[in-house]
C-alpha cells in the first residue's frame, strides 16, 4: 500500500471513472489519483473523480497524453479549478511541430508557469 510504503504513489493509468477512484482510495492505493480528461470522459467525469479523491483526502494530478492544445487548455482549466488537484503534467502539445496547432490562446507558459487566457470558455481563438 501507497501509504506504508512512505512514499508517494499515483495511480492513475487504470482511474476512468469515479468508480474506480472510490475502490482506489477504499483500497488505499494511492496518495493521488492522476486524471486524464481523454482516459475518463472529459471534464464532468474529472471532476467526479476529484469531489470522490477529496472526500476520501487523497489528492489529485492532472495529466495527458499527446493531445491536442484544447485538451491541454481544458486540463490546466481543471487544476486552476480546484485546490484538490495540486500537481499537473500537461506538456504534451510541446511536442509539436507547431506547439499552437493554429488556434492561439487558451493560455501561456514561461519557465514552467501556466496561465491561463481572460478570455471566455476555454479562451482558445480558432483561424479557419
Amino acid at each position: 500500500m501507497a501509504g506504508k510504503a512512505g512514499s508517494s504513489h499515483p495511480c492513475g493509468w487504470s482511474i476512468h471513472s469515479p468508480v474506480e477512484a472510490a475502490r482506489a482510495c477504499r483500497l488505499e492505493a494511492a496518495d493521488i489519483l492522476n486524471i486524464k480528461l481523454m482516459k475518463c470522459g472529459g471534464l464532468y467525469p474529472a471532476e467526479k473523480i476529484n469531489a470522490v479523491a477529496e472526500a476520501n483526502h487523497v489528492q489529485c494530478m492532472v495529466g495527458c497524453m499527446l493531445e491536442t492544445k484544447v485538451a491541454i487548455a481544458a486540463g490546466v482549466a481543471l487544476v486552476a479549478a480546484k485546490s484538490n488537484i495540486t500537481e499537473a503534467d500537461c506538456d504534451s502539445f510541446m511536442y509539436a511541430v507547431d506547439p499552437e496547432m493554429g488556434m492561439p490562446g487558451g493560455f501561456s507558459v514561461e519557465g514552467g508557469v501556466y496561465t491561463l487566457s481572460d478570455k471566455p470558455g476555454l479562451g482558445i481563438d480558432f483561424d479557419f
